[in-house]
């Protein structure tokens, strides 16, 4: 620059650099130094201050209100939680889930994704409350079909995985089959005399929770059973027989040769427990199936 000019004002806002550069001294960006470029960004900088003193920045704390809030949030009401969770319960129960899997994470990670506003309910509300709930919705539905129906009882008695004796009654209408109770006997002889106050405690109660009407009991052949019905049907207008399916296999078990039962168990065992005859028999089951819907039979 020649010593007979004047040095723009503008070169006090920049610092020089290296091959005809500048750095402003209030954003440190570095650019070529021309003049109109550096005028440029200084009248940026000059309108921005003139901004911020007419417009003080408010350093008052801002408040959120629930309802500016509300867009974001995804909500459940109670009365949509209460149904989601009745609907959790009945796949636990319909699928025989145990509840403690209500405590995994996967679980959890789950009910989350499918709706994020949703608590889902533990092992302790799926085992407790909403069991409840299911239970006496489900009964309140069958009483409705059943009030008035004309149903037969059926009672049979086996022992659980604990080998305690359980005694159970179910009623059938139809094509339908409702469970009344089930009933631990454990100290309790079953003699007939005591399994005939027992069905009677049972058709007591299928009548008072769903208002059917018994006309038929039926049990196994044992002779206790045959003992219970007798006494139940006395003085009553109730049909009482036995089980069919349990009287035809006793049936063929007398009049079944024992070589050739014998032979079947063990061909069966035979299958069952070793693997590669297993496989192929599965194999050989599956192509006949396909065969049969190929040809438009019906597999049972």
């Amino acid at each position: 620059m020649s010593a007979g000019r004047k040095r723009d004002p503008i070169w006090c806002r920049y610092d020089e650099l290296p091959n005809k550069k500048v750095k402003c001294k209030e954003c440190n960006k570095s650019f070529s130094s021309i003049a109109d470029r550096m005028r440029a960004d200084s009248t940026v900088h000059d309108r921005q201050a003139n901004v911020d003193e007419e417009q003080p920045v408010d350093s008052t704390p801002v408040q959120v209100t629930q309802s500016q809030m509300e867009p974001f949030v995804i909500k459940t009401a109670q009365e949509k939680a209460d149904q989601l969770d009745i609907l959790v319960g009945k796949f636990f129960y319909a699928n025989n889930i145990p509840f403690s899997a209500a405590e995994s994470n996967t679980y959890k990670e789950m009910m989350a994704n499918l709706r994020p506003g949703y608590r889902a309910p533990n092992s302790k509300s799926i085992g407790n409350p909403i069991l409840e709930k299911v239970f006496s919705e489900t009964t309140e539905a069958a009483s409705k079909t059943l009030a008035g129906k004309r149903v037969t009882l059926c009672m049979d008695g086996w022992s659980n995985i604990n080998n305690d004796p359980i005694a159970a009654a179910s009623i059938q209408y139809g094509d339908k089959v409702y469970v009344v109770d089930s009933v631990d006997t454990s100290g309790l002889a079953h003699t007939g005399e005591n399994l005939a106050n027992l069905c009677d405690q049972l058709i007591e109660k299928a009548q008072e929770t769903f208002g059917v009407v018994i006309t038929a009991v039926v049990t196994d052949k044992a002779g206790n059973m045959i003992r219970m019905r007798k006494l139940v049907s006395a003085g009553r207008d109730i049909v009482q027989y036995g089980c069919s399916a349990h009287q035809l296999n006793l049936l063929a078990k007398d009049l079944g040769p024992t070589r050739v039962t014998n032979s079947i168990v063990e061909i069966a065992k035979f299958f069952r427990n070793t693997h590669l005859p297993k496989s192929w028999l599965k194999d050989k089951m599956l192509k006949s199936r396909q065969c049969l819907v190929l040809h438009g039979g019906v597999v049972h």
